[in-house]
């Protein structure tokens, strides 16, 4: 019969504790819903936002799994430190042995207070739950919807729908006059905006999308109704003063946008809508979605096709290389095969794969996150870049393959040394323990190389380097290292331990592996457009450089809802790389203005990325209807 004597209870005390530390810590750190990488020119990069808790940028079944998942790794510490407590306590502090009650007790504080307390662990704890944060797509799944909202414009009849005469006057006057450039220019776009999503949100429509989540939805609510008041008196202040700055107001009504953005983007998460749901309400709501988030990989997606491309061929050179020696039994007897079946050769080799290939992976992914995270890799793209190899960050390179190469060293000597406490003999030497770790330590170095490179550019702007030769390069370097790295332990131990057919296979496999893991990443920085693209030979934009003074006139070459490149009919070299620009659309008697970013500057042409505005839409829209007669 079960009963509860003191160690049980005990025990279910410690658990407690344990589980609501657990369930606390998960919920932080918070985050931000701004992307932290984001490259935009206006006054919005300007305007931080509070950031928000795990819990309330996720939906509720993604939090509550890995919360659960955090919680199972807390306990399996406790269990370990509990099961460890006396051996430690003795051999540490000649303590005698604890009493099972006072153990179980002094083990749970120790996990759940002094533990997180200690800097290493905090950090480790950290780390543990921002990377369980990401696999609950936390705060990636928030961020897009946030950016769909904040990265798209509202359909223009919608917004001139809520602007008083006034407004409208004042609307067109401000937008499409050359002298107000600046600051006066975007204020009128952005006060409709406002208007129009502050009615949106009060309509009984779409408060029951915040209804569900009561807790958040609430302060946000009446801090924009409260807010609202304020701006609306002081803009009316403004006008009955004849006042056109705007700048001041101008950031008060961003950060409410941010805040109606921040609204709808968690009631969305709390309705558990999938993408396309949540696209569709967005799209109910006003807004008209040019551009979306388009992510090159997701970073454990990519991480584990990445390792599943170099397994298969690990396994595909192991039934190769044993169909060999079948077919040529006399000529090919690689002894590294010696008493192996083909199915515990193949088992042996994907473990071993998984194990090093993994590591060597996982090191370069999450490191390089890591480091851009902490603005300490440098981003590339088409207007920075790397023109030679000996300008790359190469020490950067070197310490996350060290870091690779330890981690995997370290590992196989410390289950070399377990073996042996179990009786078992140990089949290999250190030095192979040393050695053979130099190969994912190459892959680790190659995998950070690729992440920095560029295909080649037909205008010679970039430095040329074509994909398959730089994989056959990386698999003969492999190769090479592989045939050096049995050299050594061949002169180094005695006796016959490779013969000619295990060099054949081993450099061979490794050189395979080189080749395909630099061809599987392919160029991974470079941002694809994904949008349907124009090309034109007449349509002309002109420059406006100068807030007073009309600027160069241009050919639109290329034109997509995302971004043009626009080709001078003069050379032009007042541009530069990141410079911000105005371009003026005009079409017989309509002059339309919007914004970009110049991505590439020469004097016959420059690439330019678009601030997406409903002046933009506009022109996008009238630009679709010309080329698709």
């Amino acid at each position: 019969m079960f009963e509860f004597t003191p160690n049980i209870i005990s025990l279910m005390i410690a658990l407690t504790i344990v589980i609501f530390y657990g369930l606390s810590s998960f919920n932080f750190p918070h985050y931000r819903l701004e992307q932290d990488n984001q490259q935009f020119y206006a006054i919005e990069t300007l305007i931080d936002m509070e950031k928000f808790s795990p819990k309330v940028l996720s939906g509720n079944r993604r939090y509550q799994l890995y919360n659960l998942v955090y919680i199972l790794m807390l306990i399996l510490v406790y269990s370990l430190l509990r099961a460890l407590w006396d051996p430690l306590a003795l051999s540490l502090l000649n303590l005698p042995q604890s009493h099972p009650v006072v153990k179980n007790i002094l083990v749970a504080l120790i996990v759940s207070t002094l533990l997180p307390s200690l800097p290493p662990v905090k950090a480790l704890l950290e780390l543990t739950r921002r990377f369980l944060h990401s696999r609950a797509r936390i705060p990636g799944y928030a961020r897009d919807l946030f950016a769909l909202l904040n990265d798209n414009p509202i359909k223009l009849p919608l917004l001139y729908s809520v602007a008083s005469p006034a407004e409208k006057a004042m609307f067109k006057e401000s937008f499409f006059n050359n002298s107000q450039m600046g600051m006066v220019l975007n204020f009128p776009r952005i006060w409709l905006r406002y208007q129009y999503l502050y009615r949106e949100i009060n309509k009984e429509k779409w408060q029951l999308l915040f209804s569900r989540d009561k807790s958040f939805s609430a302060f946000p609510l009446s801090k924009i109704q409260t807010q609202h008041k304020e701006i609306t008196r002081e803009l009316e202040n403004l006008q009955q003063h004849d006042i056109n700055d705007f700048s001041d107001i101008k950031v008060r009504v961003v950060k409410q946008l941010k805040h109606i953005y921040a609204l709808i983007t968690c009631g969305l998460l709390h309705r558990q809508l999938n993408p396309k749901q949540s696209r569709a309400l967005i799209e109910e709501l006003g807004f008209e979605i040019i551009k979306e988030n388009h992510p090159r990989f997701d970073q454990m997606n990519q991480l584990v096709n990445h390792t599943l491309h170099l397994l298969m061929v690990l396994m595909g050179a192991c039934l190769g290389f044993f169909a060999l020696k079948t077919l040529l039994p006399g000529q090919f007897q690689p002894a590294i095969f010696y008493q192996l079946t083909p199915v515990s050769a193949i088992g042996y080799w994907f473990l071993s794969g998984i194990f090093t290939l993994g590591t060597a992976l996982f090191t370069a992914y999450y490191a390089r996150h890591l480091l851009k995270h902490r603005k300490l890799w440098r981003v590339i793209d088409l207007s920075s870049y790397y023109k030679k190899s000996v300008d790359r960050p190469w020490k950067l390179y070197s310490g996350i393959g060290l870091l690779a190469y330890l981690s995997i060293t370290g590992a196989l000597f410390v289950a070399d040394y377990l073996s042996k406490l179990n009786g078992f003999t140990s089949a290999y030497t250190p030095l192979e323990y040393l050695l053979w770790p130099i190969i994912p330590l190459l892959i680790t170095l190659f995998v950070c190389y690729r992440f920095d490179t560029l295909p080649p550019d037909h205008n010679k702007q970039l430095c040329k380097q074509h994909l398959t030769k730089a994989s056959i390069r990386q698999g003969l370097m492999l190769s090479a290292a592989t045939f050096f790295i049995m050299a050594v332990i061949q002169l180094a131990l005695p006796g016959e331990t490779y013969n000619v057919a295990d060099f054949i296979l081993l450099s061979t496999t490794n050189g395979l592996l080189g080749f395909f893991n630099s061809h599987t990443m392919g160029y991974c920085e470079v941002d694809r457009r994904t949008t349907p693209r124009y090309f034109s030979d007449t349509d002309m934009v002109e420059l406006q450089l100068d807030p007073k003074h009309n600027g160069p006139g241009c050919r639109l070459k290329d034109v997509s809802a995302t971004g043009i490149k626009i080709q001078f009919q003069q050379p032009v070299s007042s541009l530069s790389n990141n410079q911000n620009i105005n371009l003026c659309y005009r079409q017989e008697d309509t002059q339309l203005f919007f914004h970009g970013k110049v991505l590439q500057a020469t004097p016959s042409y420059a690439r330019i990325k678009l601030e997406l505005t409903e002046s933009w839409s506009q022109v996008w829209q009238l630009l679709k209807k010309i080329y698709t007669r």
